[in-house]
């Protein structure tokens, strides 16, 4: 209604704005949350597309004054300011071309501002040098309201078509702006301590995050792209420290400060300011310890990393050591090592494109052969090889696979049998250290039986995540398509049959039984509830992240060995791209402490 008005042009009611900014009158009665900059600031958001292209550009000095003046304010109006000149720069793109300088010293400025409030839970843990990290006793929120970003996959799983794409679809700008405008209507005004320091600070995070990269992009062209180092540096002398902090009360600050360096991987000309730190953060012990959408963020970050920094891959892959451990390294510390080394090798390969890694599988093979080894010394790097395996299994066509194939079924078959050995301990033929049974498993892996008559004790957490990866391997095999495994079809009869119809409950008395059937058989008599379950073809079965013991994995077998799944598996096995990625994403992710 006010921009129709003829007799309030735009220039005179921005330039009544400012005044009121200057001389705010003295009002009562309202609440002391209340903010007359902020509600102003909001006003002109809504007010400002309303206005056509000339007049726009008729107010464009009055309204960079006002953003200049913007950072007086209140903190929270210093965070709409640089939304507001993100609408600005958006809708009358000709403005940068004529005020360019204008406009960055504006950016510069809000930015700048922008950060200081960022910095407020932030501590310098040093007297010698600048090193900052999150304040201990700062209690960041979760997100702040208004918050235009989903809570977690699981709250959005139709939006995630694809995993391969998550946390590259932001928001568009408009929209942006607009939650953004309504999350700060909605916190605190001002800052004095403590919690309402953290929603400030994370509300100046979320704002970084949505607008900074664009503007960026849009002030800083061409031969400009070199005056941004000095503000691109500032900005992550502030989000590295968020970036660092792995734990509940710090989890907010960590999604925001990854989503924004998201934004910033994204653009080419930034790579030299961000590279090395994020090689830093890859390799931190605690580095997986996140939530869904920072993970979905890093994604992004990694990705962007490997397709700008052609040499990054090899790095990773020579951080790997080949061959045997040092003299003064002990083999549990070596193990322990090479399996957090190939954890991050995996999620590198699982950020990118299909194929993009294939000149690099002879390596790649050599340091999962390695790994395999150290599976005895430690159980959780033989978890992280069937996990990379199954990674290299969504990532690499069949032909780049060929060779690795019969290292697979070994391992795969091995881990089957070990679980059904643990499931068997207390028949008789266990017991029978002559029966052809255990003599049958120990030809497989002499390292199971000690005197042909104990099982050495297997079923703590290290193993149960070694069934877990083994029995996830094989639920992505049934997953994917023929025509995308096909060598696995060759060993399929041999894991959960051909589909023939068997009685369940029947002795298991033919001259051979899949290891799904006798696993589900060994299982049935110790569970105290049958439970049932069902599953879309071509989507994963399991989604657990740990299992507390080896029978609840019996819903899974119970289900693989039924021959009316296995046809209609066989049938319409089309493998489900988003939830194949989620259950592999969920794998990566650790619990945060």
């Amino acid at each position: 209604m006010i921009s129709s008005m003829k007799v309030l042009p735009p220039d005179t009611l921005i330039s009544n704005v400012r005044n009121v900014f200057k001389n705010p009158p003295h009002v009562t009665g309202i609440s002391p949350k209340f903010s007359l900059e902020v509600s102003l600031l909001q006003f002109l958001m809504a007010y400002l597309p309303k206005l056509s292209l000339v007049q726009l550009m008729e107010v464009q000095g009055s309204l960079f004054t006002l953003l200049n003046d913007a950072i007086l304010f209140s903190p929270n109006a210093m965070i709409l300011g640089l939304a507001l000149l993100e609408l600005i720069v958006t809708k009358v793109t000709v403005i940068i071309k004529t005020n360019q300088k204008d406009i960055q010293e504006a950016f510069s400025k809000l930015v700048e501002a922008c950060l200081n409030v960022a910095g407020l839970c932030l501590e310098q843990t040093t007297w010698l040098r600048r090193n900052l990290a999150v304040k201990r006793n700062v209690q960041l929120p979760s997100r702040v309201a208004g918050n235009v970003l989903t809570s977690s996959l699981d709250e959005d799983e139709d939006k995630d078509e694809s995993t391969d794409s998550a946390g590259s679809n932001p928001p568009s700008r408009s929209a942006s702006s607009s939650a953004l405008s309504s999350s700060v209507g909605q916190s605190a005004v001002t800052i004095p301590s403590g919690s309402d320091a953290g929603a400030s600070a994370l509300l100046a995070l979320q704002a970084l995050a949505e607008v900074f990269p664009s503007l960026l992009d849009m002030l800083y062209s061409g031969e400009e792209r070199d005056k941004s180092t000095n503000i691109l540096n500032s900005v992550m002398t502030v989000v590295v420290p968020y970036l660092r902090g792995h734990s509940f009360s710090t989890m907010g600050g960590h999604r925001c400060a990854s989503q924004l360096l998201a934004g910033i991987s994204n653009y080419q000309f930034t790579r030299r300011v961000w590279r090395k730190e994020v090689f830093d953060l890859l390799f931190e012990p605690n580095f997986f310890q996140m939530d869904n959408e920072a993970v979905s963020a890093w994604m992004k970050i990694i990705e962007n990393l490997l397709v700008y920094e052609k040499s990054a891959f090899k790095e990773l892959i020579a951080r790997i050591p080949v061959g045997q451990a040092g003299l003064f390294t002990s083999k549990e510390a070596d193990a322990e090592n090479r399996a957090m080394l190939l954890k991050r090798l995996s999620f590198s390969i699982f950020c990118g494109n299909k194929d993009e890694f294939q000149h690099h599988m002879p390596e790649i093979q050599e340091r999962l052969i390695d790994c395999l080894k150290l599976g005895q010394v430690l159980p959780s790097v033989q978890a992280i090889v069937f996990l990379c395996i199954r990674v290299l299994m969504v990532r690499m066509s069949d032909d780049c696979l060929i060779s690795l194939w019969p290292t697979i079924i070994t391992e795969l078959v091995q881990s089957l049998s070990l679980m059904e050995l643990e499931l068997n301990r207390d028949t008789p033929e266990f017991r029978d250290g002559e029966s052809a049974y255990l003599s049958r498993l120990a030809a497989l892996e002499s390292t199971w039986i000690v005197g042909n008559t104990n099982l050495q004790m297997r079923n703590h957490p290290g193993w149960l995540q070694v069934y877990l990866q083994a029995t996830k391997l094989l639920d992505l095999a049934l997953c994917l398509p023929s025509e995308q495994l096909p060598q696995f079809q060759l060993y399929r009869w041999a894991f959960v049959g051909t589909g023939d119809c068997i009685p369940q409950n029947g002795p298991i008395d033919s001259e051979y039984v899949p290891h799904a059937r006798r696993i589900a058989k060994s299982m049935r008599s110790k569970v105290k509830e049958d439970v049932t379950i069902s599953a879309e073809p071509g989507s994963p079965i399991l989604h657990s992240h740990s299992i507390k013991t080896l029978l609840d994995l019996y819903p899974f077998y119970k289900l693989v060995s039924q021959p009316e799944f296995l046809k209609l598996n066989l049938m319409h096995s089309t493998g489900d791209n988003a939830s194949i990625s989620k259950s592999l994403l969920i794998d990566f992710i650790e619990y945060i402490e």
